[in-house]
């Protein structure tokens, strides 16, 4: 019988919850891991664990932050929890010991006696010979699609929705077009839309169920409410929100559950930014709303706590409530809409100049100020219809996951926004395969297992790294995020990636850093370690940033930092995303999910990246966080590894069935029941 899993570990490549194969990691790795200056040496030779990287604590004595920070606890706190989550080599971040598959929280989340409204299903091959090219994604809009329900319809689809079915032995179980770590899906997608033909008559909010593609109209919107959300944005704005239901990864995956929640909110992120751009929408998150505005928005405030010093297990429904991140605005890129028969983009334009008619917003507030703190008292009077149901019968309740969620609130400020620049023209393109970018998004599957013997070539390698950029091809100067996904952040890239070097034609093997905002370049130096070589690998493009840190053969080095899981050395190259926590200290508290989100939108650009040229990857979510940081050289907390990923030409394992994501398969008899059963709040 094919084991779970291999089954259903369609995910970021997270630990098995194994204590025997969790020691035997630890006893397979007792030492430091040494990067010398030799460019043949880079090995795990008896490992210690370094006093520096173990024992340092952040204390209050850490930089004051400015004034519009959190208070310094709540920066004590998410340092703590940072180091609190870390997996090390004699000891895994707490997590469930006797987990049991049967006793998965259920994957879709519902809301009974909310009305539904069925979405249209269209999928890649309809209209293909329009759709926009993935090699031309990147660096051009097509012709915006109106807002219909048909566009909201497509944009869930091409995000959100369920991707397939999956078949093996007697389990079955859904992949969806987002991915998750472990597959748990912790992620709830809102949808936020003016007056719409087929939906209803006033501004809405509508929860996503994935399963049957459709959407469950929670509330109505006031129109003055939805005034103010839009002032400033053109016609034919929406948005979509998300929020988290931790314990689906904590459930697995224990306290270290929270950071990968955050990293699929990244991934999520570079989903329906990219799902937006193939319908010539662009998009910004929102980032000066507060956590509160935006729990009254959803209908997710007044959340109830687990009491404290409550048992560590027990059934407590208060974990399965939802908790808000962010909000992301939606707009046509073009001034002038053009609209062909169901709403599908007028691609007959393709050839005028790139910024020609492009929307441009100057200097809108958003939110307005008389927006600041006042949606609670806006939405007292709307009622939300629907009772969410239950997931689990018995939880595990890790406490420090509440606590972190406390301490990342962010207030509610005032920011200005501004139509960024169109990204520069990408020069090279050669490695795609002729597909559309809806192809792309719908064809993303992480890999399980990897082809050691399949070699990447230097161009298309060099071509994943330029698109990682955050300011696009061909820029001297990289930090401003214009290049898309990153467009849709809302601050300076914080995150750079350290490449391990498997199998590149004509790169040698080794350690390589790409350093994704010029001004930390100094510091990153600083911080690594002085024998370094900092020199730009043969053929590189001048305004790519990479370096060569030191040639070896890091195959066995990068399986064992990764748990032994064999895709992290078996592939053509692997890479630990290193985050600048300092910001942390300088903006507030709230800025340790951001660096999480960043790292997932970097993996989401890799997924589409490796899919559009023929192969596959995979997040890295299990590692030892330290050993990376010894192999750098970083002894503070000034850089840390927040997440990883693995790219390689995949393995297909031709024991597992493969269905449609629509319609679902019919449920079991037993599983009707449970369903009848289903308590709701």
């Amino acid at each position: 019988m094919l084991r779970l899993r291999a089954l259903r570990a369609l995910s970021h490549g997270c630990k098995t919850a194994s204590s025997t194969v969790e020691g035997s990691y630890s006893r397979s790795l007792k030492g430091s891991y040494v990067l010398s200056s030799s460019v043949t040496c880079v090995s795990a030779a008896s490992f210690s664990a370094q006093p520096e990287l173990q024992q340092e604590t952040t204390s209050s004595s850490s930089p004051t932050p400015s004034s519009s920070t959190a208070p310094t606890a709540n920066i004590d706190a998410v340092f703590d929890y940072h180091e609190r989550s870390k997996h090390r080599t004699d000891k895994y971040a707490e997590s469930p010991q006797d987990l049991k598959w049967e006793e998965q929280p259920r994957p879709f989340r519902r809301y009974r006696g909310s009305p539904g409204t069925s979405l249209r299903h269209l999928p890649p091959i309809y209209g293909a010979a329009t759709d926009q090219q993935y090699s031309r994604s990147y660096s051009e809009f097509v012709n915006p699609c109106i807002l219909t329900k048909a566009s909201v319809s497509q944009l869930m689809y091409d995000s959100f929705s369920v991707a397939a079915w999956k078949k093996g032995g007697p389990s079955q179980w859904h992949v969806r077009v987002n991915p998750s770590c472990g597959n748990l899906h912790p992620t709830e997608i809102y949808i936020i839309c003016p007056p719409l033909a087929g939906v209803g008559d006033s501004p809405f909010i509508a929860h996503y169920y994935a399963r049957e593609h459709s959407m469950e109209i929670r509330a109505e919107i006031p129109f003055e409410l939805w005034r103010d959300m839009t002032n400033g944005f053109p016609p034919g704005t929406c948005f979509v929100a998300f929020a988290s239901i931790f314990w689906r990864e904590a459930w697995k995956y224990g306290e270290r559950g929270y950071r990968y929640c955050q990293q699929d909110i990244g991934h999520a992120i570079g989903a329906v930014t990219m799902a937006g751009a193939a319908m010539g929408w662009d998009s910004i998150l929102l980032d000066g709303w507060g956590t509160e505005d935006l729990d009254y928005l959803l209908g997710l405030a007044g959340r109830k706590e687990v009491p404290v010093g409550s048992p560590k297990k027990g059934y407590y429904p208060e974990l399965e409530q939802e908790h808000a991140h962010c909000i992301i605005a939606f707009h046509p890129s073009r001034a002038h809409q053009e609209m062909t028969v169901r709403g599908k983009p007028d691609y007959s334009a393709r050839s005028r100049p790139r910024d020609d008619s492009i929307y441009k917003m100057s200097n809108v507030s958003a939110p307005v100020a008389n927006l600041l703190n006042t949606v609670g008292s806006r939405m007292a009077g709307v009622e939300f219809k629907g009772l969410r149901n239950k997931l689990s019968s018995e939880h595990t309740w890790w406490d420090i996951i509440d606590r972190t969620a406390a301490a990342v609130v962010k207030p509610a400020e005032t920011r200005v926004i501004s139509t960024k620049p169109m990204p520069p023209w990408m020069s090279f393109t050669s490695s795609y395969l002729n597909l559309t970018l809806r192809q792309v998004l719908h064809k993303r599957r992480s890999l399980t297992a990897v082809d050691s013997k399949w070699v990447l070539q230097r161009e298309s390698f060099y071509q994943m790294m330029w698109k990682t950029m955050p300011s696009g091809y061909n820029n001297e100067v990289q930090g401003e995020q214009i290049q898309f996904p990153f467009r849709v952040l809302a601050w300076r890239s914080e995150v750079h990636l350290a490449v391990f070097v498997h199998r590149v034609s004509m790169l040698p093997k080794g350690l390589y850093f790409l350093c994704r905002n010029n001004e930390h370049l100094p510091l990153l130096k600083k911080a690594m370690k002085p024998d370094f070589k900092w020199e730009k690998p043969e053929k590189c493009p001048q305004h790519l940033h990479l370096y060569l840190l030191a040639e070896s053969n890091c195959e066995s080095l990068s399986k064992q930092i990764h748990c032994e899981q064999d895709i992290a050395g078996d592939g053509c190259f692997t890479v630990a995303m290193i985050g600048r926590m300092d910001v942390i200290k300088e903006k507030g508290a709230w800025m340790y999910p951001r660096l999480l989100w960043e790292s997932g939108l970097l993996g989401q650009l890799l997924y589409l990246e490796a899919h559009a040229i023929g192969i596959s990857g995979a997040g890295l979510g299990s590692y030892f966080d330290d050993a990376v940081h010894a192999i750098l050289g970083l002894k503070d907390k000034q850089f840390q590894s927040l997440y990883h990923f693995t790219i390689g030409s995949p393995i297909e394992d031709r024991r597992i069935e493969n269905l449609p994501g629509y319609p679902p398969p019919n449920r079991k008899e037993s599983d009707k029941k449970q369903l009848e059963s289903d308590l709701f709040f």
